[in-house]
Formats: C-alpha cells, sequence, structure tokens
C-alpha cells in the first residue's frame, strides 16, 4: 500500500469512527436519562423526576422520539438486569469508534511527521550541496 491509499484509508477510518460516535451517543445519552428517571422514581427524588420526564416530553418529535424508543433502558436498581447488557453494548459501540477515530489519527499523525523528516532531510542535502 502506498502512502496516498494509507491516508486515504486512515482519513475514510477516522470519517466513519466520528459517524459511529455521532449516532451512538444520542442512544447513551437517551439511556442515562431513562436510567436515572426510573432511579429517581424508585427511590422518590421528585425533582430529578419532574426534570428528567420534562425531558423525555419535550424531546418528543419524530427523530428523537425513535432514539427514545430504541435506547436501552439500563436498571441502577437492579444490576444484573438484562437492559444492562444492552447499555454495556451501546457504551462498546462508542468505544469502537473512539478507538477507530484514534487510531486513524495515529496514523496520520505518523504520515505527517515522516513527511516533514523527509522534507527536513531533503533540505539538508540541498543545503550541503550548496557548499
Amino acid at each position: 500500500m502506498n502512502v496516498q491509499q494509507e491516508i486515504s484509508s486512515a482519513r475514510k477510518q477516522r470519517n466513519f469512527g466520528l459517524l459511529i460516535i455521532l449516532l451512538s451517543f444520542p442512544f447513551i445519552v437517551a439511556s442515562m436519562l431513562l436510567a436515572l428517571y426510573d432511579y429517581s422514581h424508585y427511590y422518590g427524588i421528585g425533582p430529578i423526576v419532574r426534570i428528567t420526564s420534562a425531558i423525555y416530553e419535550q424531546t418528543q418529535i419524530p427523530l428523537i422520539s425513535t432514539v427514545w424508543a430504541i435506547a436501552a433502558r439500563p436498571s441502577l436498581i437492579d444490576i444484573l438486569e438484562i437492559h444492562n447488557l444492552w447499555f454495556a453494548g451501546e457504551v462498546l459501540i462508542l468505544f469502537v469508534g473512539v478507538g477507530m477515530v484514534g487510531a486513524a489519527g495515529a496514523t496520520l499523525r505518523d504520515i505527517a511527521t515522516a513527511r516533514h523528516e523527509a522534507t527536513q532531510k531533503m533540505r539538508q542535502e540541498q543545503f550541503h550541496k550548496k557548499q
């Protein structure tokens, strides 16, 4: 694989990782708010129940209501509930996206460093030829 193909591949990987992050983040936020609502409702913490239910009610527009319907509903009360595994899956998907962005960034950074070192070496050779 030549350098241009490697740069193109790293950019595609970075963009795909960013897409994964952008798509998984709303699901994680929705899941955390649902868990907070259930926890505060179970223990009778009224202000948090009102805030989380207001957020839920104010975001019932077509696209966001689909996110609310699909998002996992983890339980902070019973840790061994199956929905906690779905939430762990959502977080794992986010980490995969972050890892893809990080790996692509490292590759692009290495290529930029190599390009800079090659340019500096070429400049030194030109300077020595003039002397």
